[in-house]
């Protein structure tokens, strides 16, 4: 899912992108942040359920059925994705993966250090320690995902991967995706065509950090912690060459 969010930006876009880690890392935090225990002395010290069942439903912190999570991580690296594509709008080829290969370090460097940040009275991440205790996926009218029936995760990974595969292709062949691949063959030469290159730069990148953070969602709740050890350059890398 990943390697097919990086060939949006990548790919199909031709903006070379070092720091694909940190959407991974972005999406991770969300889960932590609303599936899981880390805001325990959220409302008083009563915890805060919405559309989850038992156990996670009585303990405190936050949890959000992970469909409403899946669309929060979109949000907040959709965002995250146009802010990093910003400073790149001036940038051409090895200077665009210099300026993305800083994002994903900052990125890391927070995640490892950001519970020294106070953020709404707590930390804004578990720091080297991560967060733990992340909810399984609980999907209405199915059990909840456990952590030894392993069926239900790859049933579940499987149709992520279908779907990310239905909206790559239907991208690729629509206005957006050509616009894409103008910007990727030549980029002055789009531009004299009409194809608005700012929005072309910042929509691939907004589009690729989604794909991203649904990833990171994920596998924070198939592994239940977010470890910060995850969030290196090598990982990056890892995704680029698929």
């Amino acid at each position: 899912i990943m390697a097919l969010g990086l060939n949006v930006v990548v790919g199909f876009a031709g903006l070379l992108d070092l720091g694909y880690v940190a959407f991974f890392a972005i999406g991770a935090h969300v889960a932590g942040h609303f599936g899981s225990a880390f805001w325990a002395g959220a409302a008083g010290g009563d915890g805060i359920a919405v559309l989850v069942g038992e156990p996670a439903a009585s303990m405190p912190g936050i949890h959000f059925n992970f469909l409403i999570i899946l669309v929060l991580a979109i949000i907040a690296t959709t965002i995250a994705g146009v802010l990093i594509g910003v400073p790149t709008l001036r940038l051409r080829g090895d200077y665009v993966g210099i300026v993305t290969l800083a994002f994903g370090e900052i990125i890391g460097q927070v995640a490892v250090n950001g519970r020294e940040i106070e953020f709404f009275g707590g930390s804004l991440t578990g720091g080297a320690a991560g967060m733990s205790a992340v909810d399984k996926i609980d999907l209405p009218f199915l059990e909840p995902f456990g952590a030894l029936n392993l069926r239900p995760w790859y049933w579940f990974a499987l149709g992520l991967v279908a779907l990310v595969l239905f909206v790559n292709f239907r991208l690729r062949d629509s206005r957006q995706g050509r616009a894409w691949m103008a910007l990727r063959e030549d980029e002055g030469a789009a531009a004299c065509a009409g194809v608005p290159i700012v929005r072309t730069k910042l929509t691939a990148y907004g589009v690729g950090a989604a794909l991203g953070g649904v990833s990171g969602a994920f596998l924070a709740s198939y592994l239940s912690t977010v470890d910060p050890s995850q969030f290196t350059f090598s990982f990056s890398i890892f995704i680029l060459a698929m």
